[in-house]
Formats: C-alpha cells, structure tokens, sequence
C-alpha cells in the first residue's frame, strides 16, 4: 500500500493465468501495445523513494530528472506492470 495525503493505492499480487502478462521494461517507449504504466504524482519524489526504499520496496535507479519538466523514478508492481512516481520541476 502506498499513502499519500488523503490517497491509498493497493497493490496486490495474483494469480498466474494463462497466458503469463506480456513483460514490459521500464522506459517510456519500446514496450508492445497496451497500457505502458501508470504515473503518479507526488509532491517529493525523493522522499517518498528514500521512504519506500526503506521499507523493502526496489528501485531499477533513483530519481532522475527528465528533459520534459519532471522528477522521476519508475519501479514494477508485484505483477510487473510499470509505475512511476513523478514530481513537476
């Protein structure tokens, strides 16, 4: 579960069914057809990381800043669907 103010987001894991969910890589282009990921915003990307991170959650890299005006760091859910947490510069 991951909080913020007055906003939780649940993420749980399932079941494997038949065929396995199409593997997706993180990053903003390259993946086949379908929805790519799921943003985020937040108000302090690098605390909510440094947070998470401390309580087991993992990370491909930590925050970057991105050439289109945002703060961003991208991780998988328990199902390997991508989300992104991303703060406005």
């Amino acid at each position: 579960m991951m909080a913020a103010s007055t906003v939780n987001l649940f993420i749980f894991a399932t079941q494997q069914i038949s065929p396995p969910p199409v593997r997706r890589e993180l990053g903003l282009f390259g993946n086949p057809p379908g929805i790519d990921h799921i943003s985020l915003a937040v108000a302090d990307v690098d605390a909510l990381y440094s947070t998470l991170r401390a309580a087991g959650v993992q990370f491909d890299s930590p925050p970057e800043n991105q050439c289109w005006g945002a703060r961003m760091v991208g991780l998988r859910d328990p199902d390997g669907n991508n989300l992104y947490l991303l703060q406005r510069l």
